[in-house]
């Protein structure tokens, strides 16, 4: 048995020596899953036996589906052409063992940092040895364990002046080997939003660690003094998210100035 890729896209053949197939039997070939996986309708596979340049024989079979990561989102300020700090958050159902890559790819308009001073941040991924900033996104290499989880990291980005015609972004799970054991490919990013000209929060944390209370600062700067009571035009009030998952803890009474 002998297997050559033909120069037809996608079509690979088997070449059998002696009398052939007397009876039934199985082999294995290597693919590549593609990132997308578009109609259902087109994912068949098409088996041909042929004899002297003959067709003697058809069938056909439904192929595989394409199991993207079940969670994946990319978290940051939509203000164009200013730094900010980006949240990446995703869910895998797969493993590494003694460590991998995790790569999260945008569009060539987003410039990314991994300076803690801007913004980069391992907090939930275990064994960070080094954050890779060049090319168009992050790579973070990892050399200890991941188990199937939920993870975040956080890194420094300068958004473009404007959304790109194709915002998409992809996170991606490497292993020692560098094969994608998992991944969610091309999935909408937020937008830049024109107009919103706010100068990013500075965010600070005591702890990142799970189940422990962390105190969480925001620093926020204006170019004038505010009266609480007076009418400020299209912004009344900031309210602050508390993200999902999270609990907050109010010690003090919360006064609200509208009544």
């Amino acid at each position: 048995l002998s297997c050559r890729r033909l120069d037809e896209v996608n079509i690979v053949e088997l070449q059998l020596a002696g009398e052939g197939l007397q009876v039934a039997a199985s082999t294995d070939i290597v693919v590549t899953a593609p990132d997308l996986q578009g109609d259902a309708g087109l994912n068949t596979w098409l088996v041909q036996a042929i004899l002297q340049g003959g067709e003697v024989g058809w069938g056909q079979a439904d192929g595989f589906r394409i199991v993207q990561m079940e969670k994946a989102e990319v978290i940051f300020g939509g203000v164009p052409a200013m730094r900010s700090h980006m949240a990446i958050v995703f869910r895998t159902s797969q493993s590494l063992f003694d460590g991998g890559i995790v790569m999260m790819l945008a569009p060539e308009v987003y410039k990314f940092s991994c300076r803690e001073l801007e913004g980069y941040s391992p907090l939930s991924m275990p064994g960070v040895q080094s954050c890779d900033d060049t090319g168009n996104g992050i790579t973070l290499v990892l050399n200890d364990t991941m188990a199937p989880g939920d993870y975040t990291f956080t890194v420094g980005v300068i958004n473009p002046a404007f959304t790109p015609a194709e915002n998409v972004f992809s996170v991606l799970i490497l292993n020692k080997d560098s094969k994608v054991v998992d991944a969610k490919m091309q999935f909408e990013g937020p937008r830049i939003v024109q107009g919103l000209y706010v100068r990013p929060l500075v965010l600070e944390y005591s702890s990142t660690a799970p189940l422990e209370e962390a105190e969480i600062r925001m620093t926020l700067w204006v170019n004038s003094d505010l009266d609480p009571m007076a009418a400020i035009g299209a912004v009344r009030a900031l309210q602050i998210a508390v993200p999902e998952r999270f609990t907050l803890i109010t010690r003090l009474g919360v006064e609200n100035l509208d009544g």
